[in-house]
Order: C-alpha cells, then structure tokens, then sequence
C-alpha cells in the first residue's frame, strides 16, 4: 500500500492517496545546518554498508545465520532481535533456559524462548554467538521475499544508522566524539532535525503535534503504517465514539490478534515548522506502546532519515 504521495513544496504541503491508504506527513521545514565547530573531530566508523531488499513496504537486510544466507527485517521499534519460528526449527536452535520470556510489543505479549545463534552475520560484520528471541509461527506470513526475523534495538543501539530506503540502502556507523550539533555525511542535503528520546526498550521518540496537542511518536520502520494510539484520543479532545463512522480495517500486533484500525481525519498535523490540514491517521489500540503514536515504515520509504541513539536524534533529508 502506497501511503504517501506525490509532493506538493508548497508553504502547506500535503500528500493525498486513495483507498484506505493513509494520508499524512511529508515532514517538517527542510534546513541546511552548517557545519559545527566539532566537525572535524567527530569519526564515524562505517562497519556495515548493506543493501536494502524490499518487501511489502519494510526494509530487509542481508544476514547469515549458522552459515545460512537469509534476509532480516529492520525493525527500530522492537526492543529485542528475533528469529522466526520457522528459521529456529531449521536450524535447530535450542532455548537457553527451562523457563519462557515475556515480550511485550504493541499488539500485546507473547511468552517465548531465547535461543542462541552460535555465527550471526550482519551483511559482512561477524557478531559472533548471540541470543535471540524466537517469533511467532505466521509472524511473517504475507511476505515475499519472506525473512527470517527482524534486527532490533539492541542491535542498533550504540550505533548510527543512515537509513536510506528510496536508494535501498543502509549504512551502519559506530560514531565517536560526535558530540554536540551533529552534521551528517550528505553533501549539499537539505534536513532537520528533531531532538529525540529513548523509551525503557531502547526505541527513539520524538515530539509531533495534532490538532495543537503535542505528542510523542516512536520512530518504527517495523510499523507497516503511522498510526495513532487510540489511548491519545483524549489528550486531542477527541472521543473514541467519533471513530464509529470511520472506514476499518483488521491489522495484527506482536501476538498475532486481530485488532480494529480507524482511517480518521484531524485538522491539523505539525512536525517543527510544517504544517498539514484535514489528513487522515490510522487509529488503533496499542496498550503497550510506551509513546502516544508510531512514525511508521511509510515514511522511511520516502525520505532518507539518520537515526542516532548515540546523540539521541532523528535527521531527515528533504528533497528539494
């Protein structure tokens, strides 16, 4: 499903599509921010360029594990890195423990054993033996080509990642003294940058605001879509009986459960200085999301965004 369309530079952009695709952000005034006086002592080391594979709108990178060759969905809102049921019974992976883990997500939780991958590759960067979580049977149902789990926050936290899905690619930094306003690596690019925070798991959250309410949105390239947490209707003024009316449709979380999401319209959504009247947002429940609203994968698939959990913030390109 394509969730953002063509652009329109004007002072007060939008994007529209049809169907039940979601219309919304584009993203904030674009600045060019000049070098600060730190530039030149700040090094990024680049342990991993990897080429981005596409499927149903997530990025998938290459991996190996156990000597087998295999893809990995990117997922910046899962906490913990995860091998699919059908991956860990083909590769004969045994629990570590007698015990199950609780793991909580925003469709709800699920109990699952931790498991260890004795070679885990990243593209080309060898991590050694390393403890997964095991997925669901069906987690990935739906998608071709099919992975065989998901690269999380633990993984990428410490790094720098230069995420970059319209040129299917991304970029892997391990940043030092890179303190203070901070410069990307992208020559004559036009960007923001919005400040971040980091939840108990790990994941970055950023401000937005709708309708005039600020709000805290978790950036997540394992969401398929934005969407709103239906538990932040109040703080926009908003009842959940004014979804009644709304075109649904069923998606499923982490436990695989089937739950309502609402196409509903605001009046106004603001990220920084730009602004974007009457779009519709996806509304769903999500219990667990320890932040009011996903930034999902359709955003990551156009604009090339920098994520540092290093400095704690997002940078995203802005065509001009």
């Amino acid at each position: 499903m394509r969730l953002f369309g063509k652009r329109d530079w004007s002072r007060r952009r939008r994007w529209g599509v049809g169907g039940l695709a979601l219309c919304f952000l584009s993203f904030l005034a674009a600045c060019t921010e000049p070098a600060p006086p730190n530039t030149a002592a700040c090094v990024l080391a680049r342990i991993a360029a990897l080429p981005i594979t596409q499927s149903r709108g997530f990025a998938l990178i290459p991996a190996g594990l156990n000597g087998q060759e295999t893809l990995l969905l990117v997922d910046t809102g899962a906490a913990a890195t995860m091998v699919a049921r059908h991956m860990a019974d083909q590769l004969g992976l045994m629990p570590d423990r007698l015990m199950p883990y609780a793991v909580n997500g925003v469709g709800g939780m699920v109990l699952t054993r931790r498991m260890v991958v004795d070679r885990f590759l990243v593209g080309a960067v060898d991590l050694g033996a390393q403890h997964v979580m095991v997925g669901e049977p069906g987690f990935f149902a739906g998608f071709d080509p099919r992975p065989s789990g998901l690269i999380g926050a633990d993984f990428l936290g410490g790094l720098d990642a230069d995420f970059d899905m319209p040129a299917e690619r991304i970029t892997l930094y391990r940043p030092r003294r890179c303190s203070g306003r901070f410069v990307p690596p992208w020559p004559g690019a036009r960007y923001y940058t919005l400040p971040a925070e980091l939840s108990d798991g790990g994941q970055l959250l950023v401000t937005v605001s709708i309708d005039g309410r600020r709000l805290k949105a978790m950036v997540d390239s394992g969401a398929e879509t934005t969407v709103l947490n239906a538990s932040a209707l109040g703080k926009l003024g908003v009842p959940k009986a004014a979804l009644a009316g709304d075109r649904h449709v069923a998606v499923h979380g982490i436990d695989m459960q089937a739950h309502l999401a609402y196409l509903h319209h605001f009046r106004e959504v603001r990220i920084g200085a730009e602004v974007y009247n009457g779009n519709a947002v996806w509304v769903g429940e999500m219990k667990l999301l320890p932040a009011d609203m996903l930034l999902g994968a359709d955003f990551f698939r156009s604009h090339r965004v920098w994520l540092s959990w290093t400095r704690h913030e997002v940078l995203v390109a802005v065509s001009p």
